[in-house]
């Protein structure tokens, strides 16, 4: 049996040492966590391991338990499943994925004051009705309140559609953390702005650019007809040159949004303010 190996919480995080080598610390990291509430187990999977296994590839992993295990043995078309004693250990969790963007958010957050004020409004339905109605759209008339007992079906329909309410929700998008060269996404007028995580630690905006205009020719290349055989749908060469040249304007307009115009301007007083 192995011996706890008391691995730090912040050990299990897969980014961890992406986020190290672009210079935030694991003080930074560890601040972010704990505004989170998230704990080891938050950021790892329990898993059994029968003896005949001995000890589980993934790094780190740490023992917390010996108790029954269940387990599973293929045989052809045949699956036998069992239990067994077995020692438990935390693993970094197979979806861990999934909280990089959160964790990610808030340590830019605790980072850069301004970084949460970039909000955009979302829009839901909202009615004291919808919850009498079944995914079928019948209503259960027996649980309606004495109020709306009254109301025909069509009064009833009308209320679902009366309210929307909006609420502000954070204009960026933060996915899992794969590599430094991780980017984030900026909601704008004129659609998603890529920003390279580099380019808001550096407060270097030239890095969106260059991100939008490489992604964008990528698929939009007028000059090298980037597609034409595949995609011409019976135009010429410069037919599909004009496409091409506003498709590629329209891919790069979030760079001349008012989001970015604001995110520039913070990257240059950052710059100025620290000089």
């Amino acid at each position: 049996m192995e011996k706890n190996q008391n691995n730090q919480r912040i050990d299990y995080l897969k980014c961890k040492k992406y986020l190290n080598n672009l210079g935030i610390s694991d003080d930074k990291i560890n601040k972010a966590l704990d505004d989170l509430g998230m704990e080891k187990k938050d950021l790892c999977d329990e898993i059994a391991i029968r003896d005949s296994q001995g000890k589980p590839y993934q790094t780190p992993h740490e023992f917390t338990q010996r108790t029954t295990g269940y387990f599973e043995d293929y045989k052809g078309e045949y699956i036998k499943r069992f239990t067994e004693n077995a020692n438990h250990f935390f693993v970094p969790a197979t979806y861990q994925g999934l909280k990089h963007g959160e964790i990610i958010f808030q340590i830019l957050s605790n980072r850069y004051k301004w970084f949460d004020s970039f909000k955009t409004l979302k829009s839901y339905k909202e009615s004291e009705v919808e919850k009498y109605f079944d995914s079928l759209n019948r209503i259960d008339t027996e649980s309606l309140p004495d109020k709306l007992k009254h109301k025909t079906i069509f009064e009833l329909e009308e209320m679902r559609k009366e309210k929307k309410k909006y609420f502000e929700k954070s204009a960026w998008d933060l996915y899992e953390m794969k590599s430094e060269n991780y980017e984030i996404y900026l909601n704008t007028e004129h659609g998603t702005l890529y920003v390279p995580l580099k380019a808001i630690i550096n407060k270097d905006f030239l890095l969106i650019v260059e991100r939008m205009i490489s992604y964008s020719l990528s698929y939009n290349d007028p000059e090298n007809l980037s597609g034409f055989a595949l995609n011409h749908r019976g135009r010429t060469k410069e037919e599909y040159k004009r496409d091409k040249q506003k498709d590629h304007e329209n891919m790069i307009k979030p760079l001349v949004s008012k989001e970015a115009e604001k995110l520039k301007k913070i990257f240059i007083n950052e710059k100025n303010n620290n000089d």
